[in-house]
């Protein structure tokens, strides 16, 4: 038991340090980059907001357009940047799992974790400014759109391991997700109600449990309305199925990774002599990828030992680079892992 409890307290630390680090590389250094959600998802439902005011459309179901529009927007970018940052979560971040603790599933989670944490904030934000504009909601239930942002968050992160995995794979994945999102986009009722469409519409998005969730979610932003469309049933039903494919094709994928250990790039070794300079490497390139025993051979005097004591750092090349995705052992670092041939009598 106690090594179990190690183990996840290990992993929490990992998955700690793993958004951390996302947080730089998504937003980067400078303070504006922590802005960017709220400018996005701001700028949609506000652009929504001015066409639908000017059409003359009001939001259905006792809510106002901008907290009618949030529910919509929110609950999608939880799921579609979820599965974006899923999709390349795994191929962009290799030379992580060069580390013994870091495992696939948790690059997944270090980035599905920091988009639900950004876009809750960023839902707080624009429900205050929306409630100081005098465009806030009237009532509500906290636990049914917490519920909902969870179940979209959950769905995200399913797809994002299962497009993954499948990217992994299949390289075109990346290509073909994209374009998918956007469908989901315009039929998932981000900017209108479900609710208020022809019943052979409603039957076609059924099909579609983002659709459910969003109306989950303005259900819960004010007391005036109980959608009869919402079937939790059946969005249980499919995320669980979700996950379960996308957790275990996320194990099958793992053998497709290659993880880069040892990487020379045009590697040059010259020793002065009387007689000039003496070329024992020039120009080699190789990757040593992870998990594999690799021999070096050689004759006499080749720069087998030479080639060794480059990688190990314990003499420096002429031109060229060694890039170490990975500690190196002593035997290695202080050329002392050559065994003699013994002696025959």
């Amino acid at each position: 038991m106690s090594s179990l409890r190690g183990a996840f307290r290990t992993q929490r630390r990992v998955i700690w340090a793993l958004m951390l680090r996302e947080t730089k590389t998504l937003f980067g250094k400078h303070k504006l980059g922590y802005l960017w959600a709220l400018i996005n998802a701001a700028f949609s439902i506000g652009i929504f907001w001015v066409l639908r005011e000017v059409g003359g459309f009001h939001a259905p179901h006792g809510l106002t357009t901008p907290v009618f529009l949030l529910g919509g927007f929110i609950p999608f970018y939880l799921f579609s940047e979820s599965v974006n940052g899923g999709l390349n979560a795994v191929d962009g971040n290799k030379t992580l799992l060069a580390y013994p603790q870091v495992f696939p599933i948790d690059i997944l989670l270090a980035r599905s974790l920091l988009k639900g944490a950004m876009y809750l904030c960023v839902m707080g934000i624009l429900l205050g400014l929306a409630v100081f504009l005098g465009e806030g909601p009237r009532g509500g239930k906290p636990e049914i759109v917490f519920l909902a942002l969870f179940l979209a968050l959950a769905l995200g992160f399913g797809t994002g391991a299962f497009c993954s995995a499948l990217n992994l794979m299949w390289p075109a994945t990346a290509r073909i997700v994209p374009i998918i999102i956007r469908i989901i986009y315009f039929v998932s009722g981000l900017f209108f109600s479900v609710e208020t469409l022809p019943p052979s519409a409603r039957n076609i998005l059924y099909f579609n449990p983002l659709s459910h969730l969003i109306e989950l979610a303005r259900e819960g932003l004010t007391w005036r309305y109980e959608s009869r469309f919402v079937d939790l049933g059946y969005v249980n039903t499919f995320l669980f199925l979700v996950l379960a494919m996308g957790l275990l094709l996320e194990r099958y994928s793992r053998r497709y990774i290659e993880v880069t250990m040892i990487e020379l790039r045009n590697l040059t070794k010259r020793y002065p002599t009387p007689e000039g300079f003496k070329t024992v490497l020039e120009n080699v390139s190789t990757v040593i990828p992870q998990g594999r025993n690799m021999g070096i051979l050689g004759r006499n005097g080749a720069g087998k030992s030479t080639l060794l004591r480059i990688i190990g750092g314990a003499e420096l090349p002429t031109s060229g680079d060694v890039v170490r995705k990975a500690s190196i052992s002593w035997p290695i670092g202080f050329s002392g892992g050559f065994q003699r041939q013994p002696h025959r009598t």
